[in-house]
């Protein structure tokens, strides 16, 4: 087998969406060298056979530099992006949205579900090129790219982007089920 070169994260600016997802679904309960094991897999995109071929010396150097993996990503405000070299910009107006993007947005808040899984989902509905309008057909693509394009900080303040946005999410929800 060649030498193995890692190429290790040395912050959450490194990590893509889909990474994230990965992460999120280890149980903090579960055996504890097992779970730092599979981040280094998800993080460095290793094969098991890979993993096995890291001589024993080298892991304590290895998750001494992954220390970062242990605070809350930090988001900064942002309110467009560039993805595959297209612009996109966040649609802050819950007004804005359509019948479909709201309802799709809104069953996720009342089912407790907007979690790390379903960010890019909400990204997908959210996120629009300049001069156009939601598309349902191009979701799932969109989300896709996300996931392997977009960093898990890019994607938390492109969310911050739209609940600090033009109306306060949580007014335009509660006058939402008020006039119902």
């Amino acid at each position: 087998m060649e030498k193995l070169k890692l190429i290790i994260p040395t912050s959450w600016d490194e990590i893509t969406l889909r990474q994230y997802e990965q992460i999120s679904q280890l149980k903090p309960g579960d055996n504890e060298t097992e779970n730092l094991l599979s981040i280094l897999v998800i993080l460095c995109r290793l094969t098991d056979a890979e993993l096995k071929c890291i001589p024993l010396h080298y892991y304590a150097e290895i998750f001494s530099g992954m220390e970062w993996i242990s605070v809350t990503p930090e988001p900064k405000l942002i309110d467009s992006i560039k993805i595959k070299g297209e612009l996109y910009n966040v649609n802050k107006n819950w007004n804005n949205l359509t019948f479909g993007e709201a309802i799709s947005i809104e069953q996720l808040l009342m089912d407790n579900k907007v979690d790390a899984n379903s960010y890019g989902f909400v990204l997908a509905c959210l996120l629009r090129k300049p001069d156009t309008t939601f598309n349902a057909g191009q979701v799932m693509e969109l989300l896709e790219v996300i996931k392997d394009e977009l960093t898990i900080t890019e994607v938390l303040g492109l969310m911050l982007g739209f609940s600090n946005g033009e109306n306060n999410y949580t007014t335009i929800n509660s006058q939402v089920y008020s006039s119902l």
